[in-house]
């Protein structure tokens, strides 16, 4: 699990922001580790497409970035229930295997 943004205006409701479960209709709405936290653009249903902070376009396939206000990277919660902050630079690899279950891969990372 990972932090994840809301649009700052209510009238910029955005789907991104909110935390919702797994039903198929909203499994566009849900981080994934595609790319780094705070990277890449997110490839969704855009409403708050003006953000900085919520870079979007719309199109499929649907793909969501761990997003935060933070200066450098996004908090995220692991299976041990430690909250850890992920900068930004993390490297790509090492983060999609954070996000696996099973992936039996071992991580070098130094957490902040």
């Amino acid at each position: 699990m990972a932090e994840i943004i809301m649009a700052k205006n209510d009238t910029d409701w955005d789907g991104r922001g909110d935390f919702l479960n797994n039903d198929p209709g909203f499994v566009n709405h849900q981080f994934m580790t595609m790319n780094t936290p705070n990277g890449g653009t997110d490839v969704n249903t855009c409403v708050a497409d003006t953000d900085f902070y919520m870079p979007c376009q719309s199109g499929t396939p649907m793909q969501a970035a761990a997003r935060s206000r933070h200066s450098g990277g996004a908090h995220a919660l692991f299976a041990d229930a430690t909250a850890r902050f992920i900068a930004n630079t993390i490297d790509l690899n090492s983060w999609r295997a954070l996000g696996t279950m099973n992936g039996g891969e071992v991580i070098s990372y130094s957490f902040q």
